[in-house]
């Protein structure tokens, strides 16, 4: 079914299309044009939807939630604080066995559910930055053929769960836990953060600008880096692709 828009009830401005190329693509033009923080714009279809590393990101019409967010320029760990508020609002609508893995995909039994992906563009005036946050979420399951890596967060919880439960959630969350950043940095969530973190503690193979590493996810910094142990010592990793080594 179409998402109920006054369901989710956000205060900023929501738009809801059936398709478009990426929900990034025109929240980005909203936001050059001068609309108002937090507006948010979702869609059933992307036919141009990206993930992280210019991977596609797919999202199930009527079954899951492809969002973007126009957010005010804040600190530069908004992936990582924005994947914790989905977390925390999925957890607090029942959903069990949830884990974040770093720096910002939302993992079910192995199953990537959701991911966020963030970009910066300049403001009207060329004087400042905002951020598109796009956030593809899985919901329920489809009638139809799935990739094996998809998960849907309906498998975590017995209780019926609805997209415009979900989607109003996140909104009101991510509100809060931007304000916080913007106020307190990201060291403020760093403990909550790696509690959530299903990368710690594992072997992973880390890849950037075509280097390999392999290591142990030691620790997550008040930056929000991740910190491998690996046969070379101790290296701080900031962004780049981490693949849990099984």
């Amino acid at each position: 079914m179409p998402l109920n828009i006054k369901a989710i009830g956000h205060t900023a401005p929501l738009i809801y299309e059936e398709e478009v190329t990426s929900t990034n693509d025109l929240a980005a033009q909203l936001g050059k044009e001068g609309t108002a923080p937090f507006t948010t714009v979702m869609a059933e279809r992307q036919t141009a939807g990206r993930g992280r590393h210019g991977r596609a990101w797919r999202t199930f019409p009527y079954h899951s939630l492809a969002m973007s967010i126009i957010i005010p320029n804040t600190a530069p760990e908004l992936p990582l604080v924005a994947c914790l508020s989905l977390y925390k609002s999925c957890v607090a609508l029942g959903v069990a066995g949830l884990g974040v893995k770093w720096p910002n995909d939302l993992m079910l039994d192995g199953r990537k559910v959701a991911g966020v992906l963030t970009e910066s563009y300049a403001n009207q005036t060329g004087e400042g930055r905002f951020f598109v946050l796009g956030c593809g979420v899985n919901i329920t399951q489809p009638n139809e053929d799935i990739p094996d890596v998809a998960g849907f967060l309906a498998t975590g919880t017995a209780q019926p769960l609805s997209r415009e439960g979900v989607a109003k959630l996140f909104l009101q969350t991510l509100q809060q836990d931007v304000a916080k950043l913007s106020h307190h940095g990201f060291a403020s969530f760093v403990n909550d953060y790696k509690k959530a973190c299903i990368t710690l503690g594992q072997g992973v193979i880390w890849r950037e600008a075509g280097r390999e590493v392999s290591g142990l996810a030691a620790d997550i910094t008040a930056e929000g880096c991740i910190l491998l142990d690996t046969a070379e010592g101790r290296i701080s990793c900031h962004s780049g692709e981490m693949i849990i080594d099984k």
